[in-house]
């Protein structure tokens, strides 16, 4: 019964929903930015594969009682501990390089002085760099700004 659901599973069924939307949609930004389109769904595949694995392997790894919090599982301290960070590192770069590559991408094609001068989609590396470097400061400064 969804009335008997507490507000935490709510919003949490409503995160999940909202993350595959999002998910959805910034695969497809990259299937329109890959060089050769055709292999989007090989590529598509196989990366939810190894991230379907992965999150496979969390749920397992956390038996059958695991507490509310990710982060409680993992033991303070040793090598399990500086796994799991690096764990987490790895994912968080790629999540936050996968959303701002949509991003940049699209802010490429909305200034015309950062497009390519030979009339080819895309934007040069030098501006590409900047424009990256650019997003990556403005996350930083927001992420760190909000207490």
């Amino acid at each position: 019964d969804a009335s008997a659901a507490s507000p935490l599973e709510k919003f949490s069924a409503l995160a999940g929903i909202i993350f595959a939307v999002g998910s959805q949609k910034l695969l497809l930004n990259v299937r329109a930015d890959m060089s050769q389109r055709s292999r989007a769904p090989a590529a598509l595949a196989g990366a939810l594969a190894g991230f379907g694995s992965s999150y496979v392997v969390v749920v397992l790894a956390s038996g059958p009682a695991p507490p509310p919090f990710l982060f409680d599982a993992v033991p303070t301290g040793g090598a399990v501990a500086r796994t799991a960070g690096a764990a987490l590192w790895v994912h968080l770069s790629v999540s936050f390089a996968i959303n701002s590559q949509a991003l940049c991408s699209h802010l490429g094609r909305a200034f015309p002085g950062l497009s390519k001068d030979d009339g080819s989609e895309g934007v040069p590396r030098g501006a590409w760099l900047a424009l990256t470097a650019a997003v990556s400061a403005s996350a930083y400064v927001v992420a760190n700004a909000v207490p």
